[in-house]
């Protein structure tokens, strides 16, 4: 399945199980009804803008991961795994191998200086990932 395919049907199941019509949800998400009509009917692409794949999560009560994934990105709070080599492995060992890496191999705490009640990457990766 492409990934506007992937896209048009998490969308479309969302406006089915809230009872939503197109201009309904694009009122509500922001977006221009024209576009996402052409977007769930496979003529554009899907969006590419944080912003309006978060607002259409939103007003779909979605879960935001997978639409971004759908679109084959990341989602923003993920994307620190390109900058941290040892959870960039842990990611790619899971995804490829299909097991998991001892915890305290992959990634030992890291805690902003700044505030010392910040969260630690572990604490803001989904636990399959860790």
């Amino acid at each position: 399945m492409s990934r506007n395919n992937r896209f048009a049907g998490l969308v479309q199941e969302g406006m089915r199980v809230k009872n939503l019509s197109l201009r309904a949800l694009c009122r509500k998400a922001g977006v221009d009804p024209s576009l996402m009509s052409k977007i769930l009917a496979g003529k554009r692409n899907p969006p590419d803008d944080d912003a309006v794949i978060d607002s259409m999560a939103r007003s779909l009560e979605l879960d935001p991961v997978e639409l971004y994934v759908s679109v084959d990105r990341l989602p923003p709070q993920w994307r620190s795994v390109g900058s941290n080599p040892e959870l960039f492995e842990a990611v790619r060992e899971l995804l490829e191998g299909g097991r998991r890496a001892p915890r305290a191999a992959v990634l030992p705490p890291i805690r902003a200086t700044s505030a010392p009640s910040e969260k630690t990457v572990q604490d803001s990766m989904p636990e399959e990932l860790l």
